[in-house]
């Protein structure tokens, strides 16, 4: 049986910037844990849009956007090493049945390895959680931890 070929995950581009306020929204509705501070998005998207320390990435043609992931650059409270972090993934409800996370998972995994630094990444759902850990799980490997939000 071939394997069936990744879809292509491209750096975002200024011309992203409004598909990726909109998906930005669409999350917030979708798994919004605190009220959004729109100026706050704003600058965070341009910030990985320009490549501040951040990136981000996307799946699909300008103005046809059928997924996103922001990755950018922190460290532990505790150490100076660089990691590579996610603050989030997703993937438009109408796109869900394709190939589009795996790819998203991919790309941030393979990018800390190319990168030589440790990759921090999760799931924080309101929706399909249970399912969307899974597949984490698949693509990564075993979790660490967990989280709970009161």
């Amino acid at each position: 049986m071939a394997t069936q070929e990744l879809p292509l995950v491209r750096a975002a581009q200024p011309e992203d910037f409004q598909q990726i306020m909109q998906l930005c929204a669409q999350l917030h509705e979708e798994n919004g844990a605190a009220d959004v501070d729109w100026p706050k998005v704003t600058e965070t998207i341009i910030h990985g849009i320009n490549r501040n320390h951040a990136m981000i990435c996307v799946v699909g043609a300008v103005d046809s956007i059928e997924a996103v992931i922001y990755l950018n650059f922190s460290t532990l409270w505790y150490s100076d090493e660089i990691l590579l972090q996610e603050l989030f993934a997703y993937v438009r409800p109408e796109h869900r049945k394709t190939r589009n996370a795996r790819a998203l998972l991919q790309f941030a995994r393979n990018t800390a390895k190319r990168l030589k630094c440790k990759l921090l990444i999760g799931v924080i759902s309101n929706t399909r959680t249970a399912a969307k850990l899974e597949l984490y799980k698949r693509q990564l490997g075993a979790p660490v931890g967990g989280f709970f939000f009161l």
